[in-house]
């Protein structure tokens, strides 16, 4: 049997499907806003991040170059430094050493801002003390922050030691004897390990964020939240973030990190140090809120709207189909003999308009069949007046005593 759609259910689901559709895209554009909103909240505060670390990283620098400068001008420094480059004896110049080294001592350490520092001889380069043993007697005339640090002081911006098989940035600055000359110069490792936290920390709020410095030679110089391994470390990192950051450019990216994750991410060339600034959160945890929000709370809207419009769709349909099923109803009733029936002609729209033409019509096959019926009467009437008289002409031929014929015009019986 052929399944019967009505005329309401017909009206009732197109309704509800135009306002699903309209449901639907209102929700992905309510979606794609509030994306787009919390892309750039996020973007404007990582940027902002990037420019405090920056601030913080450039006073940390500040900060060690002037611990060099002032431990570079103290007289302690500045005589012994001056009994070292002189031709005094051995013992006296061993005294000068070791006073050198306690002097220098103060500023280093795993954790204070310098790992190991140095003083070198003004004219060869010659290490000629050293809070690291080792480098004692080594030359360093061929290093720039040797060769600049003879005149002013200076920063080397970071490097990869071979001999450290590690990330290193040197700070140094000219010792001077009271009358001005050079007399050696001071220089000292950076700990970046200090620098690594200062770049690295994060705020609570996410739990994937994450930020560190690359140099130009793709190199991570802090130490990234999520690679531990060193062998990692070394290979270098040629995210698109990276390689956009390290053409000199400033802005923010949605692009995979080094783990290959999407993230949100802001980039900050420092030209002053030749260093890419990164700071990243992924992007599964950033949009984690609003997928919940569009996922829970729009849902439940989107479903109690559909329950709304799915009755307004009932009664709309129950509205336009009304009078269609009573002019239904009526032209089954006349159809059926009841020429009496008639339509309410109550609104002035096409059903109105159809219910009147319906009603004219009615009034005007019910005049004719009035009009038939006297017809028919008056045919009937004749019908048996023209029986009777037969009837009464039969009987009075039958009963006649003498032989009756008919004959017409031509004599013809």
């Amino acid at each position: 049997m052929k399944y019967r759609v009505g005329l309401r259910s017909k009206i009732t689901l197109t309704f509800v499907f135009f306002a699903v559709i309209l449901l639907c895209g209102m929700w992905f554009l309510a979606f794609a806003v509030g994306r787009d909103a919390l892309e750039e909240a996020i973007t404007a505060d990582l940027l902002s991040t990037t420019v405090e670390k920056e601030v913080a990283f450039n006073g940390y620098i500040d900060g060690a170059l002037s611990d060099i400068v002032v431990l570079a001008g103290t007289a302690s420094v500045r005589d012994n430094a001056g009994i070292l480059i002189s031709s005094s004896g051995a013992a006296e110049i061993q005294e000068a050493h070791d006073r050198m080294i306690a002097d220098i001592q103060l500023l280093a350490g795993e954790n204070t801002a310098f790992l190991d520092l140095l003083v070198m001889n003004p004219e060869t380069g010659e290490v000629m003390a050293a809070t690291n043993p080792v480098e004692e007697g080594r030359f360093k005339e061929n290093r720039p922050y040797f060769i600049e640090g003879r005149s002013s002081p200076y920063v080397q911006n970071v490097y990869y030691s071979f001999q450290l098989q590690e990330p290193a940035m040197i700070i140094s600055a000219p010792i001077r004897g009271t009358n001005g000359d050079l007399i050696g110069v001071l220089a000292g490792r950076l700990n970046l390990a200090v620098v690594s936290d200062i770049i690295s920390a994060y705020a609570d709020l996410y739990q994937t964020s994450d930020s560190f410095l690359v140099n130009t030679s793709n190199l991570f110089v802090t130490q990234p939240r999520f690679i531990s391994d060193p062998a990692v470390l070394q290979r270098g990192i040629h995210t698109p973030i990276v390689e956009e950051c390290l053409a000199g450019n400033n802005g923010t990216m949605l692009a995979d990190d080094y783990r290959d994750v999407p993230v949100v991410a802001a980039f900050h060339w420092m030209d002053e140090r030749q260093l890419c600034l990164v700071v990243k959160v992924d992007e599964a945890e950033v949009f984690a809120e609003i997928e919940d929000v569009f996922g829970g709370t729009l849902v439940v809207i989107g479903v109690v709207l559909f329950l709304v419009s799915l009755g307004l769709a009932f009664g709309f349909a129950r509205t336009i189909t009304r009078p269609i099923v009573a002019l239904k109803e009526g032209v089954i009733r006349f159809g059926q003999g009841e020429v009496n029936t008639r339509l309410p002609e109550n609104s002035r729209d096409e059903l109105g308009e159809l219910a009147h033409e319906f009603n004219t019509m009615a009034n005007i096959i019910a005049d004719k069949e009035a009009l038939l019926q006297g017809y028919t009467g008056k045919l009937e009437a004749r019908i048996i007046e023209r029986q009777q008289s037969e009837a009464r002409f039969r009987g009075l031929l039958e009963s006649a005593p003498d032989a009756m014929i008919i004959v017409n015009p031509e004599g013809k019986i």
